[in-house]
């Protein structure tokens, strides 16, 4: 009787989270220092220096979290690009065996399922790290 190995397939969901405006703003929380910081009360996009898009994939096997910041637009070709990061610098090392990947996405905004671009940013990804 020969055994058949199953296909290693790790799952993941990724989602972009709010856009944060970066710059001198007030954001609740503490913060321990020996001299007082000024800040500004309100966040408008004016009084800052840009902003910074968080990209979060989480491993539910392994039960941990990465992000992947960027400073331009919520795209398809950044969501795989975080993708694709999370792979070769973590991915990679963990499953070595893996043969696919499930990533869950939540089909709104830059990964949107009915969008033909994120499709196309999927195959190529697919296609230069050799894994579905």
């Amino acid at each position: 009787m020969q055994s058949i190995e199953k296909p290693a397939i790790l799952s993941n969901r990724f989602d972009t989270k709010k856009k944060e405006v970066l710059g001198n703003l007030y954001r609740p929380g503490t913060l321990y220092t020996k001299e007082p910081v000024t800040t500004f009360d309100h966040d408008f996009w004016s009084l800052g220096h840009g902003k910074v898009i968080p990209h979060g994939i989480y491993d539910s096997q392994q039960n941990r979290g990465y992000i992947t910041l960027g400073n331009s637009k919520d795209t398809s070709e950044f969501a795989c690009e975080s993708l694709k990061t999370w792979w070769n610098n973590y991915g990679k090392a963990a499953y070595p065996n893996a043969n696919s990947i499930l990533a869950k996405c939540d089909g709104g905004g830059s990964n949107n399922a009915n969008h033909y671009i994120f499709k196309e940013d999927l195959q190529k990804l697919v296609n230069e790290i050799g894994i579905e």
